[in-house]
């Protein structure tokens, strides 16, 4: 499982909004590779001041509905 917390802080002085992803991870290793790919929905998201995208658990606004991510590395 992943667990993704994104917030916005404008100048770092008032918190203007916050999103938090959650879903699972799928992963394969190889001798010099690895590969992770994560699946996360946005669960929950906050705004500051009165919901500008008309969704009242979700921020739409600044933050996805879902998350993809695909990573690669490589040891060399």
């Amino acid at each position: 499982m992943s667990l993704r917390n994104e917030n916005i802080l404008p100048e770092y002085t008032s918190w203007e909004n916050s999103a938090l992803f959650l879903g699972p991870v799928l992963s394969y290793r190889h001798e010099n590779s690895w590969a992770a790919l994560t699946v996360m929905p946005q669960i929950y998201g906050w705004n500051n001041s009165a919901s500008q995208d008309g969704n009242r658990h979700l921020e739409l606004n600044d933050h996805e509905k879902l998350n993809l991510r695909l990573l690669f590395g490589f040891n060399f």
